[in-house]
C-alpha cells in the first residue's frame, strides 16, 4: 500500500524559508503554530501569535496561516515595486507613469506583477475587463467581481465575502505610510520603516481594484481594524515583517505605528543626535501630532516663513510693537488679538 503523503508540507516549508528572511520571530512563530494546528489538530495557547487561548479550529488556523502569508507577500511586493519605481504605488487612484491606464484603480492593481498576477495585470492594461454598464468608476470592471486578489487566501468560516473583496488596506493621511497626491519612498520614513504599518486587516472589505483605503487623521478616531479574528488583526510593517496587533493594543502605540514619524526620531532631535528638522518637516510633524505648527516652530527656535515676510515688510513697527507687548499678560494679549481681528481699533 503506497504511503499517504502529507499535503502541502513542502509548499509550507518553501514559504517558511522566505518568511524567516523577511518577517522575524513573530512571523515564524505564527506560521509554525498555525501549521501544527493544520497538520495535527488539537488545542494550543499561542498567545504571541494572536490565537485565542483554548481550542482553535483548523479553519481558523488555516485562515491565520493564509493571512500571515498574504501580508508577507504583499509586503515584499511593496518592496519590489519600490525597487523598480523608486517610490511606493499611489494609494488614492492617482496616475502612475508606467501604467497610466490603471488611473483610478488601487495600489493593489499596481502591484499585481509582484504577486505573480502578471496575466491579470496585462489583461487590465489591455482593456480585457471593460467598464461596468452605466456610470462606472475606472476600477469597476465587468468580470473582475469574480477574480480574487490572492487566489489561495482562506478565511474564517462565516467571514466569506464576494471573490474580489479584500480586507487588506492601507492608511492614507498626513504622516501615514501613504498620502494622497504624494509619491513617497523609504526616504520619507524617518528613522526607518520597520515601525510603520504598511498594510493591515480592516473590518470592512472592499473590492481590491477600488482605491478605498483607511483615512487617517491624528485628530479623529481610528478606523476599525480586524474583522476575521476576535482577538485582533494582522499587519505587515515597512520591513515586510508581519505582526499581530491585539484588540487591546494601546491607541497611542497604534497611532505611533501608523505614522512615519517615530517617537525615537523626536527624542534624537531633542538630544541633539539628529540635526534640527526644517520648517517644512516641523509643519508636517505638527499635522501628524495634532499640534499648532507655530508652537512647534517656536520650540525649535524658528519662525514660519509667512510671519518672517510680514515682519520684514515693516521691521521697525513690529520691533516696537513686540517690545511693548513682551510684558503683557496672556488675557490682555488675547483681547488685543480679538480686537484687531474684529476691526475694533
Amino acid at each position: 500500500m503506497p504511503k499517504k503523503k502529507r499535503r502541502h508540507a513542502s509548499s509550507f516549508w518553501s514559504r517558511y524559508s522566505v518568511l524567516v528572511g523577511i518577517g522575524g520571530a513573530a512571523v515564524v512563530t505564527g506560521v509554525i503554530v498555525a501549521f501544527i494546528l493544520l497538520v495535527g489538530g488539537g488545542q494550543s495557547e499561542p498567545a504571541k501569535t494572536g490565537a485565542k487561548a483554548g481550542v482553535m479550529s483548523k479553519t481558523e488556523a488555516k485562515a491565520r496561516l493564509a493571512t500571515v502569508w498574504d501580508l508577507a507577500q504583499l509586503g515584499l511586493a511593496m518592496h519590489s515595486y519600490h525597487d523598480v519605481n523608486l517610490r511606493f504605488p499611489p494609494a488614492a487612484g492617482e496616475e502612475s507613469a508606467k501604467s497610466p491606464t490603471l488611473k483610478g484603480m488601487s495600489w493593489r492593481a499596481q502591484i499585481l506583477p509582484y504577486i505573480e498576477r502578471d496575466a491579470l495585470f496585462l489583461d487590465l492594461l489591455q482593456g480585457s475587463y471593460p467598464l461596468a454598464t452605466g456610470p462606472a468608476e475606472p476600477w469597476n470592471r465587468r468580470g473582475l467581481e469574480r477574480v480574487p486578489l490572492l487566489p489561495h487566501s482562506a478565511t474564517v468560516a462565516g467571514k466569506n465575502s464576494l471573490p474580489w473583496h479584500t480586507r487588506y488596506r492601507v492608511f492614507v493621511g498626513n504622516g501615514a505610510a501613504f498620502e494622497k497626491g504624494k509619491a513617497l519612498s523609504f526616504r520619507d520614513f524617518k528613522n526607518g520603516a520597520s515601525n510603520t504599518i504598511f498594510i493591515v486587516e480592516a473590518v470592512d472589505a472592499v473590492p481590491w481594484p477600488k482605491p478605498e483605503e483607511l483615512d487617517y487623521d491624528a485628530a479623529k478616531p481610528l478606523p476599525k481594524l480586524g474583522g476575521q479574528f476576535a482577538d485582533g488583526c494582522y499587519a505587515v510593517f515597512g520591513d515586510a515583517g508581519v505582526r499581530f496587533i491585539t484588540k487591546n493594543t494601546d491607541e497611542g502605540a497604534l497611532r505611533a505605528w501608523i505614522t512615519r514619524i517615530e517617537p525615537s526620531y523626536l527624542s534624537k532631535v531633542e538630544r541633539g543626535e539628529q540635526p534640527p528638522p526644517s520648517e517644512k518637516t516641523i509643519v508636517a510633524l505638527a499635522r501628524v501630532l495634532g499640534e499648532d505648527p507655530d508652537v512647534l516652530l517656536a520650540l525649535a527656535g524658528k519662525v514660519s516663513h509667512d510671519l518672517r515676510q510680514i515682519i520684514l515688510k515693516r521691521p521697525k513697527l513690529f520691533a516696537q510693537l513686540i517690545r511693548e507687548l513682551k510684558d503683557l499678560p496672556d488675557h490682555a494679549m488675547l483681547r488685543l488679538v480679538r480686537e484687531v481681528r474684529d476691526g475694533n481699533w
